[in-house]
């Protein structure tokens, strides 16, 4: 565990209900390429209308789900010709659809430079764009993190951008936008932000800073998440929004952990979407996390009352989501943790030997 806490958040975040309004006096007069989730093709005019964004140089409709090398160099021709014609980069979307966006504007039009740096701390690239978030989901925090998932299905790997410029600009969270997300893309956000929280605490590079925002942002979602999902009320709606932001920017600073890495391979061979991936794993690496450290795990006993982690396996398996590992592919579990200690994320782990 570091002995100083270091917070390092360099982006300017505006929530609130209509915050969408702000969106057009962030990016100026700067002509704005935007890059939009296409379940928003047939309201994105009106969208804009209310962000008051009037500059654009084109308009790129993002991958539905988990962008890939693939989808890069499809569009590297088309990116290195409208990079010049815009001067910053606006996600409108979810988690792909901002991670995608990440992609383009760290890349400053040279998309093949970046796909050689995938998978490693690099400076940032001397084209990179300026880049705004305005995310349509409450759950991946990507909106306030310095990196993006890019998968390559080919290699059966995830591959990770991490990239100074990833950071955002601006983050635009405005809970008002979540209307209309469907139940399965809520229930995938809204878990996959708890993994982020809980994974921010039992994690070697936690500190009192990300611990407070982690804590914060886990009750939020385990007290507003099930009555969002089931009556989409609107200020069990903002707050899961607000706890997915806190626990974006708590992992910002950790990283993930032991459950991420169990996830990839499953979402790989499985397809199961992220966010479930890195949730059902959730109660057997408390009750590990617990075994490893309970001084440090004492941290999440507001949560709860108690270090037993069935109150989190009811909690999700009452959201409908099976915890059981045999039925995501994982005969066994002892065998599938220990492989994953020694990967990048699973090094993060309490409980992990050595960590990075």
């Amino acid at each position: 565990m570091q002995s100083t806490a270091k917070f390092h958040f360099p982006v300017a975040v505006h929530l609130a209900r209509g915050s969408i309004k702000t969106l057009g006096a962030l990016v100026g007069d700067r002509r704005a390429c935007l890059v939009i989730s296409p379940h928003l093709l047939g309201t994105i005019g009106e969208l804009l209308g209310r962000a008051g964004l009037t500059r654009t140089s084109t308009t790129l409709v993002a991958p539905s789900s988990n962008p890939s090398v693939d989808d890069l160099r499809a569009i590297n021709q088309a990116w290195s010709r409208l990079s010049s014609e815009s001067e910053a980069v606006v996600a409108i979307g979810g988690g792909s659809t901002i991670d995608f966006a990440k992609a383009l504007a760290a890349s400053g039009g040279d998309l093949g430079a970046l796909l050689t740096n995938l998978g490693g701390d690099e400076a940032p690239m001397p084209l990179a764009k300026p880049f705004l978030a305005v995310p349509t989901t409450a759950g991946t925090g990507s909106e306030v993190t310095p990196w993006a998932t890019i998968w390559d299905p080919a290699n059966h790997a995830k591959l990770s951008l991490h990239n100074a410029s990833c950071w955002a600009e601006a983050a635009v969270v405005d809970p008002e936008l979540l209307e209309g997300c469907p139940h399965e893309v809520a229930l995938a956000s809204g878990l996959d932000a708890l993994s982020h929280a809980l994974e921010s605490v039992w994690n070697h590079n936690a500190n009192p800073i990300s611990d407070a925002l982690a804590l914060d942002a886990a009750c939020g979602i385990i007290a507003n998440l099930p009555c969002w999902l089931s009556t989409r009320d609107d200020v069990a709606r903002d707050a899961v929004s607000k706890s997915a932001l806190l626990a974006g920017m708590a992992f910002s600073q950790t990283k993930t952990a032991l459950a991420h890495a169990l996830s990839y391979d499953i979402t790989l061979t499985h397809g199961t979407l992220h966010g479930i991936a890195c949730s059902f794993s959730l109660p057997e690496i408390w009750r590990r996390a617990v075994l490893s450290a309970p001084g440090r795990m004492e941290i999440l006993s507001p949560i709860f009352g108690t270090l037993s982690s069935q109150p989190l396996s009811d909690f999700l398996e009452a959201l409908g989501v099976d915890t059981n590992f045999n039925h995501y592919g994982v005969d066994d579990i002892d065998a599938a943790v220990s492989a994953q200690l020694s990967s990048p994320r699973g090094r993060n782990f309490i409980g992990a030997p050595i960590h990075g």
